[in-house]
């Protein structure tokens, strides 16, 4: 029996920049349609008629309504990347990203409704070619999403990319110093696999991996890769010890949401449905 199959209870999201461009809620009816518990949506600047921020209030409203109505869930991640230059400062960057996340929060969040996850790309700069972590801009955008818990029930996290230094546990660690329990991590299987396998990390194997993590996970994405590309492949279609991540993920308490984010629908996938059927028998 697979290690999603002994899991039942750990909701399963999709990736909504995934799908065909839709409304916000046109995406969540085919996420509901296909078996998923939620949907996440990405928070960036790409003109797509699925951009939360862009919704009219009784827009809003009617996409919390289809939540609670398709017994649905959510999450937002964003792309910071779409509002940060590779100058260090770029401070009207840094305010829309501030605005685009607090509209998409507002829209998703009210009465009747789970607590939020939104959770972070790391807010990385490069220069010649090789990414740098500026902290001030960690501190900055962490401390944004802490303060949104004043008005909205929101868990907020930074993701583990496929770059040094954030690909690793210990630069998270570094990262996240001052925020105490206050942000989690999203853990990318894919992100993961490759800083283990291009020798970035002080721990042997992704078990491992997951037990160095300095903060509680709140959201883990989930797909598979080669080792050395993030190629967003179907959970075993690569060779990332996924059995062996996702049970030290479990044995942390973690209960999900677990987002899937590899296309489901691209060819010679035999859709949604489907796919999620191989996936939770994986």
């Amino acid at each position: 029996m697979g290690w999603l199959m002994t899991h039942r209870n750990v909701p399963l999201f999709y990736a909504t920049w995934l799908l065909r461009p839709a409304a916000p809620l046109e995406c969540c009816r085919v996420v509901k349609e296909a078996g998923f518990d939620g949907a996440s949506f990405l928070v960036g600047t790409v003109d797509d008629p699925r951009r939360l921020d862009w919704l009219s209030e009784r827009q809003a409203a009617g996409l919390r309504e289809g939540f609670i109505e398709m017994d649905l869930d959510r999450s937002l991640h964003v792309s910071t990347s779409d509002y940060l230059g590779d100058l260090e400062g770029d401070q009207e960057g840094l305010a829309l990203l501030k605005e685009h996340v607090a509209a998409g929060v507002a829209a998703v969040c009210g009465p009747g409704l789970p607590p939020l996850n939104v959770t972070l790309d790391p807010p990385l700069r490069w220069d010649a070619g090789e990414p740098w972590l500026p902290p001030e801009t960690v501190e900055e955008l962490t401390a944004f999403l802490i303060s949104l818990r004043d008005s909205y029930d929101i868990r907020p996290g930074l993701e583990n990319w496929p770059f040094l230094p954030i690909g690793t546990p210990e630069g998270l660690a570094a990262a996240l110093l001052g925020t105490g329990d206050q942000v989690g991590i999203l853990l990318d299987t894919g992100h993961a696999h490759i800083a283990l396998s291009r020798g970035w990390c002080q721990q042997p194997d992704a078990r491992a991996f997951v037990e160095a993590l300095p903060a509680p996970i709140v959201e883990v994405h989930l797909h598979d890769n080669r080792g050395m590309d993030d190629e967003h492949l179907m959970p075993g279609e690569g060779t990332a010890d996924l059995h062996g991540l996702l049970e030290a993920v479990f044995a942390t308490g973690f209960r999900g949401p677990i987002t899937i984010e590899c296309d489901l629908e691209a060819k010679g996938r035999p859709g949604l449905a489907a796919a999620l059927a191989q996936i939770r028998e994986k």
